[in-house]
């Protein structure tokens, strides 16, 4: 049930009554003033979420009072009341500002549908207010990108398409790369960027609701639909909709996409009405979609309509020379938010962090320095605040905690030397293939070449 209150301005006292009546029974709050002026002091010591306010006020009439509401910077929207005499000061009313008007005589249905299609509306645009922020907040291009040449191209690639009229854009990479960051980077560069960008996890729905988040539902469509709710393609109006796992997305759920993508209009859930629709699509998967397509998984049509222009983003393994520039990001955001001073890492940590292959990629990375940012108070990370799974380069290790994680010599070791061998180990089971080793150290060729070269280990 509704609980927001509502501020009703009315000289006439049955009618005043009847609202008060009418919107109780509907769960809401109701607080009532007789003239302008009473109304706006009571607007300004109650701030209720909603005004309904006469056209004709003594006092201080209904246009005066809507512009001192809207001139107070509080969002409740208002709700303009009028005879069939004054159609052209409800017009105006509108134009002002007013979210809607009501003209009399109105039956209680009418009222609180304008009632609920006002509150709705308000608390949208805080919604995308407040995800506009945490986006700015989130977003540090710069700090983030790193700096190798993939990394650099696909950025070129990024703004190039930001700014184009392209409906459609596919991220494809595996999980944790970025790809939220980056669909946030193509809506925040593109001329789309004041309007919305709406997100939705296609595997985190089952099937039954998320038709109803993409494209809406009517009032009545289905059992717990007790109101009419616009959908996300609806709400981005011209923004931008972003379907992160595409690929977990229902056979049906895909063909209702595709035709909403190919048409620009939709139809609401229980609905008959075509919607028109303006927004960019940006999908992303970290499944191979192609190989979803032969298996009859995905739809063939909806994948080559995504694949307008594909970006896959590298995995954090092929980008190992970023490593300090986005360990350097992190410790900057979680020393921030943690109020630490942690300086940087350590050169033999370092060393683990750059062997490690990061499946989780850079969420991995990102969580690692949050927890070690939370639970260690130390100016540098060292080796020992490091996982066992980093520190035994990404092999299986003992769970037993009465066993050692580490065949550690009494006489201790030496980093470097641990890190040849590593390499050389690699060589040995490749049999001198370059390529595999270094795909299996989790390197570039180009980064194991350059450590073969420092330790003076000859490539066949």
């Amino acid at each position: 049930m509704p609980n927001e209150t509502i501020l009703i301005i009315e000289d006439e006292s049955d009618l005043a009554w009847l609202l008060c009546e009418d919107l109780q029974k509907s769960g809401f709050k109701t607080i009532l003033a007789h003239d302008g002026e009473t109304g706006f002091e009571m607007f300004q010591k109650e701030c209720p979420d909603l005004v309904i306010s006469d056209v004709r006020l003594p006092k201080m009439d209904g246009l005066e009072l809507l512009k001192k509401i809207l001139e107070s910077g509080h969002q409740a929207p208002v709700i303009i009341m009028t005879g069939y005499g004054s159609m052209d000061a409800a017009n105006k009313a509108v134009q002002i500002g007013a979210h809607s008007y009501l003209e009399k005589p109105f039956n209680r249905q009418a009222l609180i549908f304008a009632v609920n299609k006002a509150l709705e509306s308000c608390r949208m645009n805080e919604e995308m207010a407040w995800l506009r922020e945490e986006a700015r907040k989130q977003i540090g291009y710069d700090d983030f990108i790193g700096s190798t040449s993939k990394m650099r191209q696909l950025v070129k690639l990024v703004e190039k398409v930001a700014t184009s009229d392209a409906p459609t854009i596919l991220l494809e990479g595996e999980s944790g790369t970025g790809k939220n960051f980056f669909a946030h980077m193509l809506h925040n560069k593109s001329a789309r960027a004041k309007a919305p960008l709406m997100e939705i996890n296609c595997a985190s729905l089952p099937e039954n609701l998320i038709e109803s988040e993409l494209f809406g539902h009517e009032r009545g469509a289905f059992t717990d639909a007790k109101q009419m709710k616009r959908g996300l393609f609806e709400v981005a109006k011209g923004g931008t909709v972003f379907l992160d796992e595409i690929g977990e997305m229902s056979l049906a759920t895909q063909a209702k996409l595709l035709h909403v993508i190919e048409n620009r209009t939709l139809r609401r859930v229980g609905g008959n009405e075509n919607i028109p629709t303006d927004v960019r699509v940006i999908a992303a998967t970290c499944v191979n979609l192609k190989e979803a397509v032969l298996a009859k998984r995905f739809r063939e049509d909806l994948y080559f309509r995504l694949r307008l222009i594909p970006m896959t983003i590298p995995p954090l393994r092929e980008r190992s020379e970023d490593l300090p520039i986005l360990l350097d990001y992190f410790i900057k955001k979680f020393n921030k938010e943690y109020g630490k001073e942690i300086q940087g890492v350590t050169p033999e940590a370092m060393v683990f962090l750059k062997s490690y292959p990061w499946p989780g990629n850079i969420r991995e990375l990102k969580n690692l320095i949050e927890r070690i940012a939370i639970l260690e108070n130390s100016p540098l990370i060292g080796i020992a605040h490091l996982p066992p799974e980093i520190r035994s380069g990404g092999q299986v290790v003992h769970t037993n905690p009465d066993e050692p994680r580490f065949n550690i010599p009494d006489r201790g070791m030496n980093l470097e030397d641990v890190e040849k061998n590593f390499i050389m180990d690699a060589l040995n089971r490749t049999a001198g293939n370059q390529s595999k080793a270094a795909k299996l150290l989790g390197l570039t060729r180009h980064t194991l070449r350059y450590r073969m070269e420092k330790f003076g280990i000859r490539g066949s």
